[in-house]
């Protein structure tokens, strides 16, 4: 094909050439056409040592670590649903399978059956990686373990039944009462279209949290509907935390603070009215002083009419076709105990008390056992904040199936010891 060249001049002086391509009728700036061209041949020379540079520095594969598979296997829970030791439970069994990262990392992102889904932020891959780690050294399980909560009978509310069914109380108790706590934490503004985005959309919210995101095909709305009835029935919670703390000893005297937060929002979560606080007297100390307002002074525990709260709710349900319900166990009911009584904590509201006693500190440890864990001062177990409204159950649902912490009447909060 002949190019035919045709001279011509710009606004200069300089000689520009003009080059037609008459197969297309384009036009091109020959000396612009010639810094192009050299442009691409460059690259295409430089290309690839480019691309050797992007290998040498992508980034490894990540090398699990079976120690750090455990500590976030026990950390985010998963042995409420998959046991302990990953044998199984309400959920499949994990343990000796052979299972791959890929694997793992496709149940977690595209979970089957009614397994959450989890984002990267909650599960990176080195997690993944540290998992598969930690599976590879359990031996396979010969069977399944017992359900940390098993389902409930035929006689409990369909919505706890419900609720059971899709492994809500595996993590949240046979009465909901850790989601009926957050839900009056906000109070006010709590309806389904609120709780169920929480339920299908958590991680929005909580993105590093230990929950995943449930999917409407697994779980639907009809379904969710009747667990919140179910909520609503037994009745939203006030969010008491309350926490102990020894201060530096003075001679033979050491004082302990005692901070009570409502975690609710402020002027749309629930207040908790009629509080009582009470404080065991460890054996071998004396009391000698306190501050906060309301001191009703220090009684025997027995004529205080509220029993003190239970750190783990005794025994698991008996599945057989007669079950026997586990029953609350007989209270400690010696000793004696520093009393406040208060009318109110209101949502956001922080409320500090503080007991001096004579004799030795008292020592922290972790609460054994199965459930949420937790840590006490010795001597100081059963110390509790209890309050009368909201809680008090005076219709249905007619719960058969408790959480023996829970009061009969009314609601508590254990003290547990920060260090």
């Amino acid at each position: 094909m002949e190019i035919p060249v045709s001279p011509t001049r710009d606004t200069g002086s300089r000689m520009d050439t003009k080059v037609e391509m008459g197969l297309f009728g384009k036009i091109f700036n020959a000396p612009k056409f010639t810094v192009l061209v050299g442009t691409l041949l460059m690259a295409t020379m430089v290309a690839p040592a480019f691309n050797c540079q992007l290998v040498l520095h992508a980034a490894p594969t990540p090398v699990g670590k079976a120690e750090a598979g455990k500590a976030f296997w026990q950390a985010q829970m998963c042995q409420y649903c998959h046991g302990v030791q990953a044998e199984g439970a309400w959920g499949p069994d994990l343990a000796g399978r052979g299972l791959s990262e890929a694997q793992i990392k496709h149940a977690l992102r595209q979970p089957y059956g009614l397994m959450l889904a989890y984002t990267e932020t909650q599960v990176s891959d080195q997690t993944i990686a540290d998992l598969q780690a930690f599976f590879s050294t359990l031996p396979k399980a010969e069977q399944f373990g017992a359900w940390r909560w098993q389902s409930p009978p035929a006689g409990a509310p369909e919505g706890q039944r419900l609720q059971s069914a899709f492994g809500c109380g595996q993590c949240h108790e046979p009465e909901l009462a850790i989601p009926r706590r957050w839900l009056g934490g906000i109070g006010k503004d709590a309806d389904f279209a609120y709780f169920s985005k929480q339920i299908y959309q958590h991680t929005e919210k909580y993105p590093h949290g230990r929950m995943g995101n449930f999917s409407k095909d697994r779980l639907p709305e009809t379904v969710l509907r009747v667990i919140y009835q179910f909520m609503l029935d037994t009745g939203f919670r006030a969010p008491i935390n309350a926490s102990l703390r020894a201060g530096a000893r003075q001679d033979t005297n050491t004082t302990y603070t005692l901070t009570i937060f409502n975690d609710g929002v402020v002027q749309r979560g629930l207040d908790a009215e009629d509080v009582t606080i009470f404080l065991r007297i460890p054996s071998g100390t004396k009391f000698v002083s306190e501050t906060g307002a309301g001191f009703k002074g220090v009684l025997p525990l027995a004529q205080l009419g509220i029993e003190p709260s239970i750190a783990n709710t005794p025994g698991r349900f008996d599945p057989s076709p007669t079950p026997n319900l586990p029953e609350r166990p007989k209270p400690d009911l010696s000793g004696e105990v520093a009393v406040w009584k208060v009318p109110r904590i209101a949502a956001a509201e922080k409320q500090t008390y503080t007991l001096t006693l004579l004799g030795p500190a008292a020592e922290i440890y972790t609460i054994p056992g199965p459930g949420p864990a937790g840590q006490v001062f010795k001597g100081f177990e059963g110390s509790t904040v209890y309050w009368a409204r909201p809680g008090v159950r005076t219709g249905p649902p007619q719960l058969v199936y408790r959480d023996l912490r829970l009061p009969d009447k009314g609601d508590q909060v254990a003290v547990t010891a920060a260090p």
